[in-house]
Order: structure tokens, then C-alpha cells, then sequence
């Protein structure tokens, strides 16, 4: 079911010009040494693509998602579940990478904006009641998370998920939080120091799908 609905998803995303095939040098992305937290809920706003089987458009989504670096290592975990007959639900299982996309001004209160990517890999499952089996699989994932600041309706929140045999995209959701959320970037730790090279910087992860930053 996994490998149809990928020539699918890559040939609409393709015509539609969303698909940005960035080739990233090594070190291009800037590692953050803060962390971004966020949870909530979002009505998701794809583009409508004809053949996309999930991921519709006007679906709800959940999520639960925080990344960074703390103790000068890879930080984060992450749960979303996309509410359709589908009954997909990512769970992240480890965090590779996590960089600065852009920042912002601080709000008037001297937080922090920004939107940051976390990349890693998640275990996936989904159920199709009638149709095929229920199924699972282990994937790559880049999450990109944007806090505008107070109340958070403005925030948005986007993930993808990558055949980690081939790297080609298999799943591609965003919103804004306007259901309902926060999404938080903290402060920086003047303790931390860069892991290493992040996982962002190497495809599939280069791949950019998101149309927010």
C-alpha cells in the first residue's frame, strides 16, 4: 500500500511545485543549540492533489512534538496522528539532526521566534477499515515547527516521512494551529555545544517539502 501511494504523492507534488530538491552541502543547515516543544491540534493544509490518499486537506491532526539539542546531544520525541480512516499514527524513535530554518525578533517580552527543523527516524502504523490489513513500517521523518509568539494561534507545524530504502516521500502534512496549540522556542543554553553534523544536511532529509518557514 506504502510503495502506490508514493509515485503518487511524488508525482502530484512534483506538478503541484512543492517539492524543493535542495542539494545541501555538508554543514549548510546551522545547528540550534536551543529546543523547540509544541502540541496541539490543526486542520491540515495541504494543496488538494487527485490521487493523494491521505493527508487530505480539511483532515484533523494531533501532535506532541519537541526536538533540540540538550547535554551537546540530539534531544526530542514526537507522537502525530492524522484522525481520517486512515488512523495513521508516527511515533518518533530517535532524533538525528535539528537545525535553524530562520529566526525572528523576539516578542515584547524577550522570548525567542523561530522556526526550526528536527530530523530522525519514526515508526509508523496505520489501519484501513474495510480494505487492506492494518500495517507499519520504519521511516525517516523532518518536522518543521514554527513559534510566532503569543497565543499561538499563528504557529505551524508540518511533517514529512521518508522511505528510509530509496528516501523517496511517502507522507506530507501541514497546518496552522489555528484548532488549537502552542508551539514554544526556548532559549538558547550557552552550555551546549554542536553534537555533530546534522542529519538534515544528507537526503532524504535535504528534500524540503514545507511551504512555511
Amino acid at each position: 500500500m506504502m510503495r502506490n501511494v508514493i509515485a503518487k504523492v511524488v508525482v502530484s507534488l512534483l506538478i503541484g511545485g512543492l517539492v524543493f530538491a535542495i542539494g545541501t552541502p555538508a554543514g549548510a543547515w546551522q545547528v540550534g543549540l536551543d529546543r523547540i516543544t509544541g502540541g496541539g491540534w490543526f486542520i491540515i493544509q495541504n494543496p488538494y492533489y487527485p490521487g493523494i490518499e491521505f493527508a487530505v486537506p480539511g483532515g484533523r491532526a494531533n501532535f506532541g512534538w519537541h526536538g533540540g539539542v540538550q547535554n551537546s546531544d540530539w534531544w526530542g520525541n514526537g507522537n502525530y496522528v492524522e484522525h481520517s480512516s486512515l488512523s495513521l499514527h508516527i511515533h518518533s524513535t530517535s532524533v538525528t539532526g535539528y537545525v535553524i530554518v530562520v529566526d525572528y525578533p523576539p516578542d515584547k517580552n524577550g522570548h525567542p521566534r523561530g522556526t526550526r527543523d528536527i530530523c530522525g527516524t519514526a515508526r509508523a502504523t496505520w489501519s484501513v477499515p474495510p480494505g487492506p490489513a492494518p500495517g507499519f513500517g520504519d521511516f525517516f521523518y523532518r518536522v518543521r515547527m514554527r513559534d510566532l509568539g503569543e497565543p499561538g494561534r499563528d504557529d505551524e507545524f508540518g511533517i514529512t516521512l521518508y522511505e528510509q530504502s530509496g528516501g523517496r516521500p511517502v507522507y506530507f502534512a501541514q497546518g496552522q494551529l489555528n484548532g488549537g496549540g502552542n508551539i514554544q522556542l526556548h532559549k538558547v543554553n550557552p552550555k551546549n555545544s554542536v553534537p555533530g553534523l546534522p542529519s538534515c544536511d544528507s537526503p532524504p532529509f535535504s528534500t524540503i517539502l514545507f511551504t512555511f518557514q
